[in-house]
């Protein structure tokens, strides 16, 4: 569902962006963005909520107006990802805002679309730290709908087996573009979701509306228990 439909001139959509230690808000108002990021680990972090006053305060647009709030529901950090959830649930329940949300994977092959050009995008993303291949992975575009797996960017290789090119997307991409011989991987450059694309997003209506508070995505998730 797009935040594009609303009739009201006043009307404001807010993007929440934690799967990482380093946080993101995205705020969209009369066609125009503005956006601003912190780390947890910054002394002067004054945590999500006082990030999402800054970016409403600095619009002079009053938490009211926002009538749709986006928000990444992981994998990732999982204490930043819950601290994130934790806080869209509670500000719907608080306004009445609906949330919409996708999962990192989406985030990211949906920031590789302009590079891809309509090839496929494996995305593969982190998940035991920046010095293993160990991955939560996902591959689009290729046939039918996406695929989600967890493991090893090697065991992609199976998967793009016949694929003539795939673009990369990922902050472990990296891995993919170099241990994957003999196929023809392209480097999106696209490294980690951000508050600006789940925005954009929103706004092109890519992200599911929930009907229940949002839970953090994990390797434990339906998502990757799907069958290869």
């Amino acid at each position: 569902m797009s935040a594009s439909t609303s009739a009201s001139p006043s009307a404001a959509s807010l993007a929440v962006e934690t799967s990482r230690s380093t946080y993101s808000v995205t705020l969209t108002r009369g066609g125009e963005r503005s956006s601003d990021r912190t780390s947890r680990f910054d002394a002067d972090f004054d945590g999500i909520a006082g990030l999402v006053r800054r970016v409403l305060a600095a619009a002079d647009c009053p938490v009211s107006d926002v009538e749709a709030i986006a928000v990444n529901s992981g994998p990732g950090n999982l204490t930043s990802v819950r601290a994130g959830l934790s806080y869209v649930n509670g500000l719907s329940f608080a306004t009445g805002a609906p949330v919409h949300y996708a999962s990192t994977l989406e985030v990211l092959a949906f920031l590789a679309e302009g590079e891809a050009a309509g090839r496929p995008v494996l995305v593969a993303h982190p998940a035991r730290g920046a010095q293993s291949s160990i991955s939560y992975l996902g591959l689009f575009g290729a046939q039918g709908a996406p695929s989600f797996w967890f493991g090893p960017v090697e065991e992609a290789a199976e998967r793009l087996a016949g694929l003539p090119e795939v673009v990369v997307a990922g902050a472990n991409r990296r891995y993919a573009l170099g241990g994957l011989a003999g196929l023809a991987l392209h480097d999106s450059g696209v490294d980690a979701a951000s508050s600006d694309g789940l925005a954009a997003m929103l706004d092109a209506g890519r992200l599911q509306l929930a009907t229940a508070p949002v839970a953090p995505v994990t390797e434990e998730s339906a998502l990757f228990a799907q069958p290869a």
